[in-house]
């Protein structure tokens, strides 16, 4: 059986780092540079999978009849892991069967994975990524001598002397054959959930820059169901400005804007601000960037050492605080 172990950072649909889905207990990389969280990102028909090693991914390991010069290895199970992020425990997060694994990392050359790289290809009809709220604690990976350690890939194949290792992948195997899809009704229920707790974050988010604009005399309106590219508009009586509201779950300023939103940024520098609260529905925190004409960037009105990181694509850009 060729198999591959691969440990990845938690995430609950690996398309790209969102507001409502960031990756945790991937590493000290940062988000944006955290490959994986593309695992799952349908691209024409195929999946390409990204795991963290320290070299080159080791073929032989997975199939000792592997050619040494062999550059690829096809029809491998890739089972993806990662750590539960407030339990612990390396859980199966998903799988890729018929798999292809390159020994070196390939660079995407699509649109929608820009420089993101992978090491794992698969149809997706070949693909299953589990529900939350399905990864089973019981199919945690055992942190016992032979399993996966503090590496990101293990190669069960290397220890199926031990009886523990060997019974573990049989039941892995045992599970990935009788998993069904049923969990669709879960899934759908599951991205409702993510949805509601989103637009919580959004209300409370617009509510508290509400609060704080109308505290330094300004009157504030609403604007958000006009999609003129920003959430509020602010007067009083010696300027205007354009408010942009985004709400963050937690302390990560990482916010997706859309391209009208990118486009009038550029259009109004003067008078935009973009307002960030984070960990909305706990301890909130706001965040205003403004345009620094002298800087030629956008900053923290209350730090300008902290500069917005702002990438243009074709329909959004990705903001990031550094």
């Amino acid at each position: 059986m060729k198999i591959l172990f691969a440990n990845i950072g938690w995430m609950k649909y690996y398309q790209g780092n969102q507001d409502y889905d960031p990756i945790r207990r991937g590493g000290s990389h940062p988000a944006k540079r955290k490959h994986e969280i593309y695992n799952f990102m349908p691209i024409n028909g195929i999946y390409y999978g990204y795991v963290r090693s320290r070299g080159a991914l080791n073929l032989q390991a997975i199939d000792q009849d592997c050619p040494g010069v062999a550059d690829r290895l096809d029809g491998v199970l890739v089972v993806w892991v990662a750590t539960h992020p407030k339990n612990g425990g390396r859980r199966i997060v998903g799988w890729y069967k018929n798999a292809t694994v390159y020994r070196e990392l390939r660079e995407s050359k699509n649109e929608l994975r820009k420089s993101y790289a992978y090491n794992v290809r698969a149809k997706v009809s070949d693909c299953t990524l589990i529900p939350q709220c399905y990864r089973n604690r019981d199919m945690a990976v055992p942190h016992e001598p032979g399993f996966i350690g503090q590496a990101n890939i293990w190669y069960p194949n290397k220890y199926m002397h031990i009886p523990s290792v060997k019974k573990y992948i049989a039941r892995v195997l045992d599970y990935i054959d009788n998993y069904h899809e049923k969990n669709e009704v879960a899934e759908e229920q599951a991205r409702q959930t993510d949805a509601q707790e989103k637009k919580r974050v959004e209300k409370k988010a617009v509510k508290l820059v509400t609060k704080y604009y109308k505290s330094l005399g300004y009157k504030v309106l609403s604007v958000e169901k006009d999609n003129i590219g920003w959430d509020l508009n602010a007067f009083n009586g010696e300027e205007s400005l354009k408010l942009e509201v985004k709400g963050r779950g937690c302390d990560d300023i990482d916010v997706m804007i859309t391209r009208n939103e990118y486009q009038n940024m550029k259009k109004y520098k003067r008078n935009y601000r973009l307002c960030v609260v984070t960990n909305a529905l706990s301890a909130p925190k706001l965040s205003i960037f403004y345009w620094n004409k002298k800087l030629n960037k956008w900053v923290d009105e209350e730090n300008d050492s902290v500069v917005l990181d702002l990438e243009a694509f074709d329909y959004h850009a990705i903001i990031k605080s550094r």
